[in-house]
């Protein structure tokens, strides 16, 4: 809590021996609440008629260390709202349901590069309204399989 009587999200620092516990908790939280918000959005643009994709919030742990990382998928060619998440792949369509992850890159990161073409829309848990892919350029800027592949 801060001293504005504000509550925050709390996550010890990577050191911390209880790092990963938390960070799946943490992961579980948010990811239920995009679920639920998910459900009510679709619900709305069905009945208004709004095509917009609801992006999903997921999440993996590696096997090996336990680190649980979230992402989201941008596609190309789908105006979508994209939860906040850990990382954002990149997926160009190859065919009806064939296509291939041409970047992947922390949310920081794409943010900074990507910034004008993610919108919040001010919802809670937020989520980001994208209309265009990125460029090649800018994707490029992400490194051949991006920053999040290696994280």
């Amino acid at each position: 809590m801060t001293g504005d009587d504000e509550w925050v999200p709390f996550l010890p620092g990577r050191s911390h021996p209880h790092h990963q516990k938390f960070k799946l908790l943490q992961v579980k939280t948010i990811g239920g609440g995009y679920g639920d918000q998910a459900d009510a959005l679709n619900a709305l643009h069905e009945k208004t008629g709004k095509d917009i994709f609801v992006a999903s919030f997921s999440a993996l742990q590696k096997k090996e260390t336990g680190e649980v990382r979230s992402y989201c998928v941008w596609s190309e060619g789908v105006v979508s709202f994209l939860p906040r998440t850990d990382d954002i792949f990149f997926f160009r369509p190859t065919g009806s349901e064939e296509g291939d992850v041409v970047a992947t890159a922390p949310w920081g990161k794409a943010e900074a590069v990507l910034g004008d073409l993610m919108k919040p829309v001010g919802l809670y848990p937020e989520r980001y309204l994208v209309e265009a892919f990125p460029s090649d350029e800018q994707l490029d800027a992400f490194g051949p399989k991006g920053e999040a592949a290696q994280a």
